[in-house]
């Protein structure tokens, strides 16, 4: 019995140092623990200033530095009803701070302007400045440059096409022009990048099938202006009777037409055909390409690109439905070997409406009508979506009365 109980007494003393032992590591762990749980939390204490650092030097919406910068011609109110859809899916796409030029008549800037007024707080920066131009005197500038084209429905806006340059101030460098009858499927800003890795040299760069594309085969849709370029006095884009001898070192000049036996005065698919016809004198050492994924045609269904509920394509099948389309030069696709759909343009037949984007046009179009339904009919208030603050803000101007650079250039070689 004693035994025993000295065996328990010993066994329960045991206990007790063994739980005194615990009880005291536990404490040292709780104390050690609180001392690594103050560190933390002192350390975290210090952060926020530093966090709060980075996160104010973050660029809220509409203070990028880089601005993208677009250009249109809109002669007519029915113009501007079409170029709208263009201008607004700008707006609704763009991660960027937009620049838009718009040489426009009289009425097809009240159109716009009306538009414009409904978007107060867009989530970028949107500066439109609109140039009122004549039919007149755009008229006399292309008579002075020998391409005065009369015999087409568009007017003065083909040899306008030609002249934006010289419309445009000095102030800006270079810009992407835009057809009215376009619209994007998707930011702009994507289009901006391609043009930005294009050389500097080259004047003007557009969408075409490669070196042997005939007139139908590029597109002057879309183009990439280099405005610095293409106002040189040493190589202008255009000759003018005001400035002496630029007949004879202008990259549009008389010999270049007869290359590709080219009337200057009745090009037949206009504006078209004389940047044609300068692209093929020149080449790649005054002109550059853009992607044909800026250039996707609404009305023919010829890159076989459709909306429909096939989701799981392949690429490997993508590219068997769109190698038609990519001809013999299929150097302007991604990496992937594809095209993706980003200015759905609808160049159709003559006579097939007068305006596409009106509900009885697009809704007798391939799939691509729900795209349009879509640009169409979003509503402009809805473009009002920046942060509550409003520091985003989209303004207009009007410059009355612009001079074209010939005039500008000859007057000032006379003081």
């Amino acid at each position: 019995m004693f035994a025993r109980s000295e065996y328990f007494r010993d066994g329960f003393t045991q206990t007790i140092h063994t739980q005194r032992i615990v009880i005291a590591a536990a404490a040292i762990g709780s104390f050690l623990l609180f001392l690594v749980i103050g560190a933390v939390q002192s350390q975290h204490n210090n952060r926020p200033q530093q966090q709060q650092v980075v996160l104010s030097s973050a660029r809220p919406l509409g203070t990028y530095d880089e601005e993208i910068v677009f250009t249109a011609i809109m002669l007519g109110k029915v113009s501007a009803e079409k170029g709208q859809y263009m201008v607004k899916s700008l707006i609704m796409h763009t991660s960027r701070p937009l620049s838009l030029h718009i040489m426009a008549t009289l009425d097809a800037r009240d159109l716009m302007e009306k538009r414009l007024a409904l978007v107060k707080r867009p989530a970028y920066d949107v500066k439109v400045s609109f140039y009122i131009v004549t039919k007149d005197q755009i008229g006399q500038r292309a008579r002075r440059a020998g391409i005065h084209a009369e015999f087409n429905d568009a007017g003065e806006g083909i040899n306008l096409k030609l002249l934006i340059h010289e419309i445009l101030p000095k102030t800006v460098t270079k810009a992407i022009y835009l057809d009215t009858d376009a619209f994007f499927l998707t930011d702009p800003y994507l289009i901006w990048k391609d043009y930005m890795q294009i050389p500097d040299d080259r004047h003007v760069s557009l969408t075409h099938s490669g070196p042997k594309s005939d007139n139908t085969q590029l597109c002057s849709c879309v183009m990439g202006l280099n405005l610095v370029t293409m106002r040189s006095p040493e190589e202008p884009f255009l000759p003018s009777t005001l400035i002496p001898g630029s007949e004879k070192i202008a990259l549009g000049r008389a010999e270049v037409w007869n290359a590709s036996k080219t009337d200057p005065n009745g090009p037949w698919y206009g504006d078209q055909s004389l940047y044609w016809s300068m692209w093929r004198y020149w080449g790649s050492k005054k002109f550059g390409r853009l992607p044909r994924t800026w250039n996707l045609e609404g009305c023919h269904d010829q890159q076989n690109m459709q909306l429909d509920a096939e989701q799981d394509r392949t690429i490997s099948k993508e590219i068997e439905n769109q190698s038609a389309w990519f001809g013999s030069d299929g150097s302007d696709v991604g990496p992937e070997g594809i095209f993706y759909p980003g200015i759905l343009h609808f160049n159709c037949d003559e006579g097939f409406v007068e305006n596409i984007f009106e509900e009885d046009g697009y809704e007798h179009i391939n799939s691509w009508g729900n795209a349009t339904k879509f640009v169409t009919q979003y509503k402009w208030v809805w473009l009002n979506r920046g942060t509550q603050d409003g520091s985003a803000r989209l303004v207009t101007n009007t410059v009355e009365k612009p001079r074209f650079w010939d005039e500008v250039h000859a007057q000032e070689q006379s003081l």
